[in-house]
């Protein structure tokens, strides 16, 4: 009998989505999602803060952590910082475990979840989603900006750093996947099967602008303190951010204009959105290479 890998996620206790209609589904996409983790080969684990697991009701196909601590006072709402959640994640850690949002849809083959039971020790898999119209449908276009399904060994995730970083704000995708990467993971492609029902976005540029501001220096701390040696490929993107926040290679006009914006209202660079996007074009950009899978196919 083949044993089923723990999925760790964080469930909220209401989740909004419409259809092409307009009419409210979270209650059933969120239900669907669940039984497409369990159907694909995995033991759903809910982590929450404790304001968040008593409002979520007792439902037999998942279990869940109650965590004391939460993010509340720095993002305005209870969800759990990346370092609780990992460190939920890493309670065991000769298992294999795997990490994805809340609102993901997952479709894998027998031979994928056998592909995912069988990694190695420095073996992961990083995966981007497709944005699908309907629960049923399983083609769409690949989201470019980040990464919704991540397995290893837990092992990997002992002993991490986070800083501020939270499921459900953005960057910490990025910052798992490079912090994976820099630590000597050897990404292994599965193949498709990560899907999540496009909606509007409640973009929240205030979180995504205090946290890319300090983003590298996270993850300089974190590798640091796991003891990760500047390695080249290291060396080089930390450079490459330091350019990226310089405006290196961005027009003359285009840099003036930048600084005569940012001298008025008295904002540094690491806090303007132009940059942080240029950031965030990079770390994309490394990490799938480093992934060796097309992110247009």
């Amino acid at each position: 009998m083949t044993h089923t890998i723990p999925l760790f996620t964080s469930i909220p206790p209401t989740l909004n989505r419409k259809n092409s209609n307009g009419n409210e589904i979270g209650a059933a996409y969120q239900s669907i999602c669940l039984d497409s983790w369990i159907t694909s080969g995995f033991a759903p684990v809910s982590v929450n803060a404790a304001a968040e697991a008593g409002e979520l009701g007792e439902d037999p196909r998942f279990e869940k952590r109650r965590l004391h601590r939460s993010a509340a006072d720095v993002y305005g709402k209870p969800i759990v910082f990346l370092e609780d959640f990992l460190l939920a994640a890493a309670e065991n850690p000769t298992q294999i475990v795997a990490i994805t949002n809340a609102d993901i849809l997952l479709d894998f083959s027998a031979d994928q979840q056998a592909a995912l039971r069988n990694l190695g020790r420095n073996d992961c898999v990083v995966m981007k989603r497709r944005d699908i119209e309907r629960p049923d449908q399983r083609h769409g276009a690949h989201y470019p900006y980040g990464y919704d399904f991540f397995a290893m060994p837990a092992r990997a995730l002992v002993d991490i750093s986070c800083g501020l970083l939270a499921i459900g704000v953005p960057w910490w995708d990025h910052f798992l996947s490079l912090f994976l990467m820099h630590r000597g993971m050897h990404s292994v492609d599965i193949g498709d099967g990560v899907f999540h029902l496009s909606h509007n976005e409640r973009w929240d540029e205030e979180a995504w602008i205090n946290v890319g501001a300090v983003f590298d220096q996270i993850l300089q701390v974190s590798l640091d303190a796991y003891n990760v040696e500047k390695n080249q490929r290291l060396a080089e993107y930390l450079r490459e951010v330091c350019d990226a926040l310089n405006g290196f290679g961005v027009p003359w006009f285009t840099r003036l204009e930048r600084r005569f914006i940012n001298g008025i209202i008295k904002r540094p660079p690491s806090r303007d959105p132009f940059f942080l996007r240029r950031v965030s074009h990079l770390n994309n950009a490394r990490i799938d290479s480093w992934r060796g899978v097309d992110p247009r196919s």
